[in-house]
């Protein structure tokens, strides 16, 4: 059942046509397993509750709408690792909030995306 929902929710991920533009930070998001694999496990690479897999999954198909529709974004910049090996090198990270109303019940959706370093901005999670 929990590896049938998540294969599911993998095919609907790929669906989406990488890059996205992202209007209201004027740039494009890159969709790639990182992002994904935030859906399913917490930042310290724990599994989620399945309960919390299902939501998040469930929103995979309101990411774009909220891209190209939202007007504004709040910011964040952080000191993170690389990945999460113990030595691994210490990075910028920046984190945008954007939100929109979308869907049929003009549902508030938030996504996120975040850029390591100067690399490109990438999807990281929706809620």
């Amino acid at each position: 059942m929990k590896d049938d929902f998540i294969e599911k929710a993998k095919n609907k991920y790929k669906y989406i046509q990488s890059p996205v533009r992202c209007n209201c930070l004027n740039r494009n998001i890159i969709f790639n397993s990182d992002g994904f694999m935030h859906l399913l496990r917490n930042g310290q690479g724990s599994p989620r509750p399945l309960k919390e897999i299902q939501h998040k999954t469930r929103l995979i198909p309101l990411i774009i709408p909220v891209l190209r529709n939202a007007t504004d974004a709040s910011y964040e910049k952080r000191i993170v690792k690389k990945n999460r090996k113990k030595n691994a090198p210490i990075v910028v990270a920046e984190y945008w909030g954007i939100s929109a109303k979308v869907g049929k019940s003009d549902i508030a959706v938030r996504v996120i995306v975040r850029r390591i370093g100067s690399g490109e901005a990438h999807f990281w999670s929706v809620m």
